[in-house]
């Protein structure tokens, strides 16, 4: 049964420009990365370009072991 469909899956591009296709995608996922970083940048804990300070900001905490024995 997978090999039928794996055999007859070039149909799919007779219906479908396959150029048409992908620029829709890259378009599309062009559109959806812009409207996340805008998102992302809108928020206080996530705008990287504010810099340090910003409210919420998660801050690195660096362990220092014990002097050995």
């Amino acid at each position: 049964m997978i090999d039928a469909l794996v055999n007859r899956m070039y149909k799919v591009w007779l219906i479908f420009d396959p150029r048409l296709v992908l620029v829709g995608l890259a378009a599309f996922l062009i559109f959806l990365a812009v409207v996340i970083h805008t998102l992302l940048l809108s928020t206080d804990r996530f705008n990287w370009l504010e810099g340090v300070g910003t409210k919420g900001a998660p801050t690195a905490v660096h362990y220092v072991a014990p002097p050995a024995k």
